[in-house]
């Protein structure tokens, strides 16, 4: 890779990374260089994307745009320039406030009480004194996540304080997720130095594993690698642990009496067995700390309500305030409240609930490598988990991190998943060219392949008296004739004698997924508006929220809701961003109509670093229509690509119809 030119790469890296067209002054503003050198470089990048399984469309008045020819390959590299670029700090900005946090973990310029003057850090990153200070606010976001706070003093600068197990779980973010999957290695020797082993890190890494094996503990995989760091951490750095105290809410004996405690402790007599290690009671209770922070559960609530009695008694009232709140917001369907709520969000609300005994709910403790997650290309998900976590931050008085809320995602879109569409079984004639001996052996092979669950009927006759049953009799006809020897009126799927693969996967498309009834899960007739707005003009994402919010609330006391519920400030749940596209999506209880509104911006707008180009606006409720969830996740996440193939969606009357395209084409 370090052949290739570094322009080039970057260049296809941002492509690769956006669904739909970009433009030459947007990618210019990405890669901070001219939109001349971007234009002279697409000829070179046309090549280059050829032998990486895709290829660069530009369109003009719409941008470039990377085609996909070959999946595997293109998946493959860009996987690669991933780690090249390491993803989790393609942000310039993110990358100058986690330098900055290292810097000040351990503060190797620190005077005796530990103070740091911020113009020697400052020449210590390469970076002006100006910079820097800009950068502050979100260094002590950061540190004050895991609990750590940045003490300034006139004259003195700036001192961490905090807890030693707060100051690690920082230390391992820092380094687990931002410089692990470098190809480049940091320059931070006493950073590095505390998470330096003595050649035995492998041997360390088999002994955890085959304890946590024999144990009846799970953790998640990546947890597994940073339990490790976590023991050459606390080999190397201060052997006072200390913790800050847990609140008196009842979960400190259950929490103590699991299994993680005696995991723990056969895990701290082992590594007495490596050098350096001799572990007083403190560690061994941080290790368990870790196990139940980090363990991967996947239990049934009677498990959970035997394991954790008083921390599930909590959950299930945190439980029936969501349900509350979902039945009045969105009127969802209730079986989906009462069974796939009950196995899909009670457990996580256990996990938050163990977090917050410990501290670290808002703890942003798992990296970008995880944040940036293609659960939020699904923003009916990722909305729902917002709004569980906004009931559960109001009750709680905590702020959940972008990990837990990503994970109710996950939830969600598992609960939506399992809701199936109705299915009309298809009537299919077959006839072969050479009689019915022919037609019965393509109809063998149709069932054999493709099976029989998805058939009301099929008939195996001679074309010539396909001709004596009515049109609405069946609703295909499939056969191995030329397309001038086929005269009738159904739609056509032409086969070989042996029907090839390719042929199969045209019968799955073009007669087993029409079957699918989208119209009724789309449930058209109860839009009341449905409008495509092209060449829109907007100064800002705030005037366009406020605008909707105003236009659209069913009187002034719902206007005011809706315009604090769409506060760009407060992290509002209501809004998510994916693919260039800006979902803004509210209850139907607010607005009085249930609402589906595309927009096409004239100019483009800044949301968060990124160059939004369409929005789309939706106020709905589910009315006990489970069929309706599944049909708005799979147009909402599918809708970025959508805009840019199918022309259709420039008729306000068929947006519906274009919606469901998409969706028919994914199935």
């Amino acid at each position: 890779m370090a052949e290739e030119n570094m322009r080039i790469l970057k260049l296809f890296y941002v492509m690769a990374n956006i669904q739909g067209f970009i433009k030459a002054n947007e990618l210019a503003c990405r890669l901070q260089t001219s939109e001349r050198t971007v234009k002279s470089s697409i000829e070179q990048l046309k090549t280059f994307a050829l032998k990486r399984g895709c290829q660069v469309i530009s369109v003009r008045g719409k941008g470039y745009w990377i085609q996909v020819t070959d999946k595997t390959v293109f998946e493959a590299y860009r996987k690669r320039l991933d780690i090249l670029f390491n993803n989790a700090e393609k942000g310039h900005k993110g990358k100058q406030s986690y330098a900055i946090a290292r810097e000040l973990m351990l503060a190797t310029e620190a005077d005796e009480e530990g103070y740091v003057r911020l113009e020697e850090l400052a020449q210590e990153l390469f970076m002006s004194a100006s910079a820097l200070k800009k950068e502050m606010g979100k260094v002590r976001e950061f540190l004050s996540s895991f609990g750590l706070l940045l003490l300034s003093y006139p004259g003195k600068g700036v001192r961490l304080q905090g807890k030693e197990f707060n100051i690690r779980l920082c230390m391992l973010e820092l380094y687990e997720n931002h410089y692990k999957t470098r190809v480049f290695p940091f320059q931070n020797e006493a950073y590095e130095k505390t998470l330096e082993d003595l050649d035995d890190k492998d041997a360390i890494r088999k002994t955890t594993l085959n304890l946590i094996r024999d144990s009846s503990c799970e953790m998640i995989d990546i947890y597994i690698n940073r339990i490790i760091d976590y023991f050459l951490l606390m080999r190397n750095r201060d052997p006072d642990l200390e913790f800050e105290a847990c609140p008196n809410d009842g979960f400190g004996e259950e929490l103590s009496r699991g299994p993680e405690y005696e995991l723990a402790w056969k895990l701290a007599d082992a590594l007495e067995d490596f050098q350096g290690y001799r572990l007083n009671e403190a560690e061994r209770n941080g290790i368990a700390r870790l196990i139940l922070l980090w363990s991967d559960r996947d239990w049934t609530m009677e498990h959970f309500r035997k394991r954790f009695p008083e921390i599930c008694k909590k959950s299930e009232e945190l439980y029936k305030e969501i349900c509350a709140d979902f039945l009045t917001k969105w009127s969802f369907p209730e079986k989906q409240l009462e069974i796939d709520f009950e196995l899909g969000i009670l457990p996580e609300l256990v996990r938050i609930l163990i977090q917050k005994h410990f501290g670290f709910s808002g703890c942003q403790m798992i990296g970008n490598s995880i944040q940036e997650n293609d659960i939020k290309c699904s923003p009916l998900s990722m909305i729902f988990a917002g709004c569980v976590a906004a009931v559960v931050e109001k009750r709680c008085e905590i702020r959940l991190n972008d990990y837990n809320i990503q994970q109710l995602a996950v939830r969600f879109f598992g609960i939506i998943d399992s809701i199936s569409y109705v299915y009309r079984p298809r009537r299919v004639l077959v006839c072969g060219r050479n009689g019915k001996a022919s037609g019965r052996v393509i109809a063998a092979a149709i069932n054999q392949r493709l099976g029989t669950w998805w058939q009301k009927e099929m008939t195996v006759v001679p074309l010539y008296e396909a001709r004596k049953f009515p049109l609405e009799r069946y609703d295909c006809l499939i056969g191995s004739y030329h397309e001038y020897a086929y005269s009738y009126n159904w739609p056509y799927i032409r086969v070989s004698q042996a029907v090839t693969v390719e042929e199969f996967q045209e019968i799955y498309r073009n007669a087993i997924l029409p079957g699918y009834d989208l119209t009724e899960a789309a449930q058209t007739e109860k839009w009341d508006v449905l409008r495509f707005h092209r060449d829109f003009s907007g100064y800002g994402p705030d005037s366009f929220l406020q605008l909707l919010a105003f236009q659209w609330g069913k009187d002034y006391e719902a206007k005011t809701q809706l315009n604090d519920m769409l506060n760009l400030k407060l992290r509002s749940p209501y809004i998510q961003a994916a693919g260039q596209l800006l979902y803004v999506l509210v209850p139907s209880f607010f607005t009085g109509k249930r609402i589906f509104e595309l927009y096409f911006f004239k100019k483009s707008l800044l949301w968060e670093g990124e160059q939004i180009r369409q929005a789309v606006f939706v106020a709905m409720d589910f009315e006990k229509a489970p069929r309706l969830l599944k049909f708005m996740e799979a147009a909402l996440r599918l809708l970025p690509g959508g805009l840019e193939k199918y022309d259709e969606a420039s008729e306000n009357k068929n947006i519906v119809e274009f919606l469901t395209k998409i969706i028919r084409n994914n199935l």
